[in-house]
């Protein structure tokens, strides 16, 4: 049986990390992404696939895409991890910010598993998308 691989989107830290850590323990081939290059240098050193991608960025994912597809061949778990927070007031941020945040959070998460649903589907793999604690609890200067 061929390794299983799981895509995982922000893990320069925190959660996306964590869970990247967690598949690899698992067994799984990780392809772990990032924007910073020195972040992604540091996912190659620790054993995963490190992939730098801004997911606001329609033409990497596509590329990300591809490259899955043609070395791995497979997706068996996709992860959309990476998120934005625009905090501060609202009327300070203004709606540049606000179109930030749903770009990221929002409309990313399905170009990204649109691009990527193909690969996912023919696994027949799972989706997980992480969300935030502000949407069932919003705390001062967390109106976004």
């Amino acid at each position: 049986m061929t390794q299983p691989t799981a895509l995982i989107t922000g893990c320069s830290s925190g959660i996306g990390r964590a869970l990247a850590d967690a598949f690899k323990a698992a067994g799984y081939q990780v392809w772990a992404t990032a924007r910073k290059a020195e972040d992604i240098e540091a996912l190659n050193a620790a054993g995963f696939v490190g992939v730098e991608l801004d997911v606001n960025d329609s033409l990497a994912v596509s590329q990300l895409a591809m490259r899955l597809q043609l070395e791995a061949g497979r997706l068996d778990v996709l992860i959309n991890n990476a998120g934005y927070g625009a905090m501060g007031p609202l009327l300070d941020g203004g709606v540049e910010a606000l179109r930030r945040q749903f770009d990221t959070n929002v409309f990313a998460i399905v170009d990204v598993t649109r691009a990527l649903f193909p690969l996912l589907r023919s696994s027949r793999g799972l989706l997980i998308n992480i969300g935030s604690v502000s949407g069932v609890l919003v705390t001062p200067f967390a109106g976004a």
